[in-house]
């Protein structure tokens, strides 16, 4: 349980993060100065996918649109750190009759 909570604070920091604004405004700054047209070509590009990563992830949204994103990015995180700690405590054994393994690899059904 520990470790599912450390999880999801994890994930809500890192959408935090992904979404400060204020690093995204400076970097969209920088991409628009003339400083960026003296780049070379992989320069610019690396810049432009900063720029792009941050839109992504709704930095370019309005303040509405980007709460409403952050609550279904945190939302989603939750659900995910819930669905991976279920499939790591899941310990149901199945077992098959010889007819309903028909077709697989007897290597297969020994290992």
């Amino acid at each position: 349980k520990a470790a599912k909570e450390a999880g999801i604070a994890f994930a809500k920091e890192r959408i935090s993060q992904r979404m400060h604004e204020g690093v995204y405004q400076k970097v969209k700054k920088y991409s628009e100065s003339e400083e960026v047209k003296t780049l070379d070509e992989y320069q610019r590009y690396f810049v432009n996918s900063i720029i792009s990563d941050f839109e992504r992830s709704g930095l370019g949204l309005d303040n509405d649109d980007r709460e409403k994103l952050v609550k279904l990015l945190q939302k989603d995180a939750e659900l995910c750190a819930s669905y991976s700690a279920n499939l790591s405590n899941e310990d149901t054994t199945l077992t098959f009759t010889k007819d309903e393994l028909n077709g697989v690899n007897d290597e297969f059904i020994k290992s």
